[in-house]
């Protein structure tokens, strides 16, 4: 996720882009975080409390278990060669030298869901995610892996006999 470009944006974009308020959590017509997403929720106005747009709206019908890093490294610097190096030392409160500009922030957000059918779930959400979700601009994506992971094991049993059967 491209947290510095997040950050620049107004509160209320990044609660409609997500559809959720960002200070606590609750679904964008909902009272707490724990409040079930109701996609037909209307505002005084009549307009979708959840706009058609945002992110939970778009994957909501698509189980799975998510969960968020974040991760903030520092800024690093581009030399001559483009290779990354640390920043210099530079006073408290001000901007690290940057050999011309060259910045990079190396922070973002690493996302891990747990889903039953990871192919099928997986294919969906991103169709679901790439016909329109307003976080799309925001997030620059690096890579994925799947992870077979087996549940825990019933006595008489092998390790993975229910995910190999």
């Amino acid at each position: 996720m491209k947290t510095a470009d997040w950050d620049q944006l107004p509160l209320a974009e990044q609660d409609a882009i997500i559809g959720r308020r960002r200070s606590d959590g609750a679904p964008l017509h909902g009272n707490h975080e724990f409040d079930p997403v109701d996609l037909e929720s209307r505002t005084a106005g009549g307009e979708l409390a959840i706009p058609a747009s945002a992110h939970v709206r778009l994957v909501h019908d698509i189980p799975m278990l998510r969960r968020s890093y974040n991760y903030d490294y520092g800024t690093l610097i581009a030399n001559a060669d483009g290779a990354a190096e640390e920043p210099h030392a530079h006073a408290p409160g001000t901007p690290a030298h940057t050999h011309g500009g060259h910045n990079q922030l190396d922070a973002g957000l690493l996302f891990a869901a747990y889903m039953n059918n990871p192919p099928a779930q997986f294919i969906a959400a991103q169709r679901a995610l790439a016909a329109g979700d307003r976080l799309n601009p925001l997030i620059q994506h690096a890579g994925s892996a799947f992870f077979a992971i087996p549940p825990g094991i019933p006595q008489g049993e092998t390790i993975a006999d229910t995910l190999l059967s």
